[in-house]
């Protein structure tokens, strides 16, 4: 990239703050991924427009989790900073960044910057006619109500508390209870006969 693109893009780019982030965690955004170090604090100048970013979680043997990932309309000079949260291995639902925080990443962009990766502009064009087509509204039709685009299935298991279970034996017993008793007639038939 050329020293004025880079410059523009540093003063238009959009900033993605991603913080607490455990090291290896897989983290990517369009085509571009990485493990990230022990500096990392998200990727800074992002062009405006669509984005898909991602992230795995890894443990100390380097297995890597489903990864997890959503599409982000960034708006030019946009810092948007989100936060792990280690207990769910993922983006903490409960921190929102807004206001006087939000003021103070601005304020301290130019510190910031060098625990900020640059966002890899040598893919941006492929990334472009992949993603060309697709306007924010389409995405929102498109997304998942919790927003998040996940490499496997979630599966809500049902309660099992001690009501769930007696109820759930409660109802094989009648079922055996119904089997027997037709069985029986159906004995008493062939016997009758």
């Amino acid at each position: 990239m050329d020293q004025d693109t880079a410059q523009t893009l540093f003063k238009e780019g959009a900033i993605f703050v991603f913080l607490d982030v455990p090291v290896g965690t897989e983290f990517g955004i369009d085509y571009n991924s990485w493990n990230v170090g022990p500096e990392f604090r998200g990727v800074k100048m992002i062009p405006a427009g669509l984005h898909f970013v991602y992230y795995s979680a890894c443990n100390k043997e380097g297995q890597t989790a489903p990864r997890t990932g959503f599409f982000y309309n960034f708006r030019k000079k946009e810092i948007v900073v989100r936060k792990w949260n280690r207990l769910l291995e993922d983006i903490d639902p409960d921190i929102d960044v807004r206001g006087d925080m939000l003021q103070k990443f601005h304020d301290n962009k130019e510190e910031m910057d060098r625990y900020l990766g640059a966002y890899p502009y040598e893919n941006y064009k492929k990334w472009v006619s992949l993603s060309s087509c697709m306007s924010e509204s389409l995405v929102e039709k498109l997304q998942p109500e919790n927003g998040k685009i996940l490499s496997v299935s979630e599966f809500i298991s049902e309660s099992s508390d001690t009501a769930s279970r007696k109820k759930k034996q409660t109802i094989i017993s009648q079922i055996s209870h119904l089997q027997n008793q037709h069985l029986q007639e159906k004995q008493n038939h062939n016997y009758h006969k």
